[in-house]
């Protein structure tokens, strides 16, 4: 059986094909990741994301990444933004950041 991809490296692989600015396009970012990582292997991490997209976590991690100075403010907010926007616990919102971080 083939080995999976993490969804970290499949984020990765997203980035690197597309760059960073994908991001900014919720639905393709969204029908990209599930053509990546399709199946129920991947299925409570895919929603996750989706709600990172939908919240705008993810616009948030853009800005850090321009910004390594204030990266840590910037995770932060995004952590908090998912946890705000949606029913996510803050162990989960967090662990999710990380993952598109």
């Amino acid at each position: 059986m083939k080995d999976k991809k993490s969804i970290a490296d499949v984020l990765r692989q997203i980035a690197e094909d597309y760059g960073e600015n994908i991001f900014l396009e919720q639905r393709r970012v969204y029908a990209i990741l599930s053509d990546l990582a399709p199946g129920d292997f991947y299925a409570k991490q895919r929603r996750r994301i989706k709600m990172s997209l939908e919240a705008g976590s993810v616009e948030i991690l853009l800005k850090a990444k321009k910004d390594k100075d204030g990266a840590e403010l910037y995770i932060n907010e995004s952590v908090n933004r998912l946890i705000n926007n949606t029913d996510m616990a803050e162990d989960i919102a967090k662990e999710t950041i990380a993952l598109i971080a």
